[in-house]
């Protein structure tokens, strides 16, 4: 069982390291339960992520399983040297002995669609904000990146 969901966590993170620029993986990749899939997207905020690939049918946790449902940081990336901020980046997924190789394609799929758009109009939005826009313009350009 534990060489199965070691080799869909392995295509997952393979498909995801080719697809996400800037991913970076966490915890020991060795020494970790076969089925977890942890990772922080810079740029993205985990939350958003989840909750954006949802909608897209791919189940995508934030943060440590420790500390899941937590609106905090997890302490352990942060104790594993990441920032505040990384921690608020980091995803994580699972995988099972039912996951198919289509399963994964699909969702290395939507995770790098949705960081690409996420990045995107975060891109915009900083952007927007540092045009010399007229005054009504430049309050609805805040106001939407918000």
């Amino acid at each position: 069982v534990e060489p199965a969901l070691r080799a869909r966590a392995e295509a997952l993170r393979s498909g995801l390291a080719d697809a996400v620029p800037e991913i970076r993986w966490t915890g020991d990749l060795v020494n970790r339960a076969p089925h977890i899939v942890s990772c922080i997207i810079p740029g993205v905020a985990g939350d958003v992520l989840a909750t954006s690939v949802d909608a897209l049918g791919v189940a995508v946790s934030v943060g440590s399983a420790c500390n899941a449902g937590a609106v905090q940081p997890s302490h352990v990336l942060i104790a594993m040297g990441a920032s505040t901020i990384e921690a608020a980046c980091a995803v994580r997924l699972s995988v099972g002995l039912a996951t198919t190789p289509a399963d994964i394609e699909y969702a290395v799929w939507a995770i790098s669609e949705t960081v690409r758009k996420l990045r995107a109009i975060l891109l915009n939005a900083q952007h927007a904000g540092s045009l010399d826009l007229p005054r009504r313009t430049r309050r609805r350009a805040h106001s939407i990146a918000m």
